[in-house]
């Protein structure tokens, strides 16, 4: 996310959308879909997690695109970010919750 965001203060954005991996491909997603699956996949807070993940993914390529773009719709897709991010992370909560 920081790395995303970022992106936006540059005087030339160096992250591109084609450039970041997908909600299988990035470090969580592999550890999602491989360990996490393993140890965890049976509970649904677990696989709630999904989604919001896969969604996350899909703002973040959008954000980027947006750069170039006008700042309306910079301002639209940062919001998508933060509340997917915000969906990411509430859904971990959830999860941590459970398995407290």
């Amino acid at each position: 996310m920081a790395n995303i965001l970022e992106q936006a203060s540059l005087p030339v954005p160096t992250l591109r959308a084609e450039d970041l991996p997908d909600h299988h491909h990035c470090a969580f997603g592999q550890w999602y879909d491989t360990l996490g699956q393993e140890q965890l996949g049976n509970r649904a807070e677990f696989r709630a997690i999904a989604t919001p993940h896969q969604q996350l993914h899909i703002a973040g390529k959008q954000f980027l695109t947006a750069l170039t773009q006008s700042d309306a719709q910079q301002q639209q897709s940062r919001n998508a970010l933060k509340e997917a991010e915000g969906a990411v992370i509430t859904a971990l909560k959830q999860l941590r919750e459970e398995l407290q």
